[in-house]
């Protein structure tokens, strides 16, 4: 895949959690926020350490490409995510 390709897969991985998780803070608290993912920059790191984790499991257990691609797409919105929501410093 192209580099546009995969942005655009990313992107419709942002839409799906705008869709389950705008309006909330962690554990569904509502947010003052309606069209963000509320959540602390630590909140993210956790979130995609999880991913992180079962991405090891599913890599040392398996043969599925499949997951395996789906759980990179999950982990790579949650980091755009975390940008949208603190900003991101530009590589120099």
């Amino acid at each position: 895949m192209e580099r546009k390709e995969v942005y655009k897969v990313i992107d419709t991985e942002r839409d799906y959690q705008n869709k389950i998780w705008s309006g909330t803070k962690s554990s569904r608290r509502p947010s003052d926020a309606p069209n963000a993912m509320e959540r602390s920059i630590d909140e993210f790191a956790l979130y995609i350490a999880r991913y992180s984790a079962r991405i090891v499991e599913v890599c040392g257990t398996t043969d599925y490409k499949e997951q395996k691609l789906e759980l990179f797409r999950k982990m790579a919105a949650l980091c755009v995510a975390c940008g949208e929501a603190h900003g991101m410093p530009e590589r120099e």
